[in-house]
């Protein structure tokens, strides 16, 4: 419902003086105070409000011009100003209803509900038939969601006056508080008052969408269509009946038989989105290039096209579109689009430098707060993630997710009381939630620096079957080493991937290491050494890759020799990017659910792809192996058969007691391909100790073959 305040603002002006006024005086007060009221009645409001100041002049300390000015300063949207007038008026004057009712209108336009509420409520004891009290009390109400409340007011005031706009109001309210029969009953009542004025026809309509059939509606928008023809989009409303039911063929099929005879941006604009959602892309694009010669500098043209590619899993596509929108307007939607499809694309670091500039020009706006926030937590930065967590809560209190991911982020931090803090108001929103309730019990063990957290693991996540502990197992006093043993112990024998890190291990392997190098060996040819994956792999392969120009043009050398595997969603991610929209890799854990990676439809495209392995290579290393040469043509392995390491590990840091935990937990495989226990036969068999070498002879050759054309 829109503040009709304006309208009441028109009728609620005074005449009469208040205050002794000489005879040159009042003339000159009365004849300005008549300036300004036929200044008024034909819509000049500024040169009223001028008229109404000088006419203060005459009689200063007067509530009437007061109530005057407050109203013009309440129609041109100052509600400071008409506030501080109105005010003033009722301080010295003899506390007319009419200037209460002003006086709630100003609090109304400046949101202060409950100011408005009072004043009204004031008029109505001075005058309880005063419509514009009932009116603004419903509109207030409204506001506040109070639907009921907003019904009786409004209803009240029609009973004193049947006025168009009261009609409008307590159908909408009616709406909203889905009392639909209601709502249809005063629509027609006012339909029959008001028998040439649209817009509660088009009221009535989406009434009719809600309680009445589909030929029932359609037939109804016909009808209106004939009889209001002049009317701007009344053409749309059988589309848009069709579109917000979901019905994008029947919404495209039926602009499609109008659009010879409109050319306007409004039916282009719903064709070109009921294509999009009904699949149809490049029909979509063409009418998106259509609507663009329409209007060529809405942002709404670029945003669209953006959206048919978003739509289609071509993220990193559609991001110049999004830019291009967000620079044509201060809407923040094409930007939000901007950081959410860099964050699809997983380019983190592109999320984040562009959301924290539009955070910078334009405050807080949660989407982007959110989105910046993710791309730090992918980034594993964790302080940076809880800082924009708590920045999300300051703008809304309800985002009760943000006490989940605060003390996520906070357990990764080993800051295990405000990890437990957080969680706690999480299960207080939600107390069912089972990842909420294992991550309370994981700082628990954390906490109390458990060595339960063991056997934890075991009952959680092991793949295979193994020797339960016997017993209360309380093994708090072991040392590492005994630990080690009892893990060997429960675990398969022949289980080689399930160990426990430990002492100068564990420093080791818990030390920020290069988990990439890329070197740019010839003009064209890119070689990139990934030594082992952990959760930043991904990112730092993505952002080497983006940096490569005319990458469809040129040789990667990826080499994964020595590499002995990692983080099973870093390499699939990295997949994601090389390959077109397929399924990366599929997960299969101990109770048989199976979890599926997925690519996008953007993918970074190379002339050719030669994967460097040897025996060392293993587990999602061969992932990576596999999948590329599954999934494209022009890939080519080199080197020695790959390790077999089929399965992959769950990590569990024990940073209290430097111990990492690695416990097999899936089985994993490309398109039904599964290589434990035999790895990946190369196409060219180089050893080991010849395969640099033949590298460099690879290379000599590739260049030679690119300066022959």
């Amino acid at each position: 419902m829109k503040k009709i305040v304006m309208l009441i603002c028109l009728v609620l002006v005074l005449v009469g003086c208040d205050v002794s006024l000489t005879k040159e005086s009042s003339q000159l007060y009365f004849a300005k105070m008549d300036e300004g009221n036929q200044l008024l009645s034909n819509d000049d409001v500024e040169g009223a409000l001028e008229v109404f100041l000088e006419a203060k002049e005459y009689a200063d300390g007067d509530d009437v011009v007061l109530n005057n000015i407050s109203m013009a300063y309440n129609q041109l949207g100052e509600y400071e100003l008409s506030k501080k007038y109105i005010l003033e008026a009722i301080a010295i004057g003899k506390k007319e209803s009419v200037e209460y009712v002003n006086a709630g209108n100003a609090s109304l336009g400046l949101d202060d509900y409950d100011d408005a509420i009072e004043y009204y409520e004031l008029s109505l004891e001075l005058n309880d038939e005063e419509f514009y009290s009932y009116y603004g009390l419903g509109q207030v109400y409204y506001e506040l969601g109070e639907y009921d409340l907003s019904i009786d007011a409004l209803k009240s005031a029609i009973e004193l006056n049947k006025d168009y706009d009261a009609y409008l109001s307590v159908v909408d309210a009616l709406m909203m508080n889905d009392d639909y029969d209601d709502a249809l009953l005063y629509a027609n009542k006012a339909i029959k008052i008001y028998p040439y004025d649209y817009d509660i026809y088009d009221y009535k309509g989406k009434i009719l969408e809600v309680v009445k059939n589909e030929s029932e509606v359609l037939e109804y928008y016909k009808e209106i269509d004939r009889k209001f023809s002049f009317e701007e989009g009344v053409h749309l409303n059988t589309a848009w009946y069709y579109y917000n039911a979901g019905k994008y063929d029947k919404c495209a099929e039926y602009l499609l038989s109008i659009i010879k005879r409109y050319d306007d941006f409004d039916t282009y604009f719903l064709l070109t989105h009921a294509l999009k959602n009904s699949f149809q892309y490049e029909l979509a694009l063409n009418y998106a290039d259509t609507l663009e010669t329409i209007e060529p500098d809405n942002y709404k043209c670029n945003n669209t096209k953006g959206l048919i590619y978003d739509d289609q899993g071509y993220y990193l596509e559609a991001i110049p579109y999004f830019l291009k929108a967000s620079e044509q307007t201060d809407e923040m939607q094409p930007s939000i689009n901007v950081v959410t499809n860099y964050f699809k694309a997983k380019r983190y670091s592109k999320a984040i430098e562009f959301g924290l500039n539009e955070l910078e020009k334009y405050g807080d706006d949660i989407d982007i707060l959110r989105y910046v926030a993710y791309s730090y937590y992918h980034k594993s930065d964790y302080e940076m993630t809880i800082q924009f967590y708590k920045r999300i809560l300051a703008l809304d209190l309800e985002a009760y997710d943000m006490y989940y991911e605060l003390a996520e982020s906070y357990f990764y931090l080993d800051e295990l009381e405000l990890a437990l803090e957080n969680i706690d108001t999480y299960l207080d929103y939600d107390p069912n939630n089972y990842d909420a309730m294992y991550i309370k019990e994981m700082i628990g063990y954390k906490d109390e620096h458990s060595d339960d957290v063991l056997v934890k693991l075991f009952e959680e996540y092991y793949l295979y079957d193994y020797e339960q502990v016997e017993g209360d197992v309380s093994i708090d006093t072991l040392n590492d080493e005994e630990i080690r043993v009892l893990l060997e112990n429960i675990k398969q024998s022949d289980d080689p991937f399930t160990y426990m890190i430990y002492g100068e291990d564990y420093d080791y392997q818990t030390t920020t290491l290069e988990t990439l190098a890329k070197v740019d060996v010839t003009e064209h040819v890119v070689y990139l050494n990934i030594p082992f994956f952990d959760q930043t792999t991904d990112n730092l392969f993505i952002e080497a890759i983006d940096d490569i120009e005319d990458s469809e043009n040129k040789v990667l050398l990826l080499d994964l020799r020595q590499n002995g595997g990692g983080n099973t969603k870093s390499a699939n991610n990295i997949l994601d990017v090389l390959l077109p929209e397929v399924v990366t890799s599929q997960i299969i854990y101990k109770d048989g659910y199976t979890d599926s990676y997925y690519s996008d439809a953007s993918m970074t495209q190379f002339k050719h792809i030669y994967v460097v392995v040897d025996e060392y290579t293993a587990s999602v290393a061969e992932l990576i192996t596999l999948g590329l040469k599954t999934y494209l043509e022009d890939v080519t392995i080199i080197g020695e058969q790959t390790f077999g390491k089929g399965v992959g590990q769950h990590v569990y840091d024990d940073s209290i007691n430097n111990r990492l935990y690695y416990i097999v937990n899936h089985y994993w495989n490309v398109r039904q391909t599964n290589i434990d226990g035999v790895g990946i036969i190369p196409d060219i068999k180089v050893k080991a100790s010849n395969i640099n070498d033949y590298l460099k002879e690879l290379v000599e050759e590739l260049e030679a073959k690119w300066k022959t054309g």
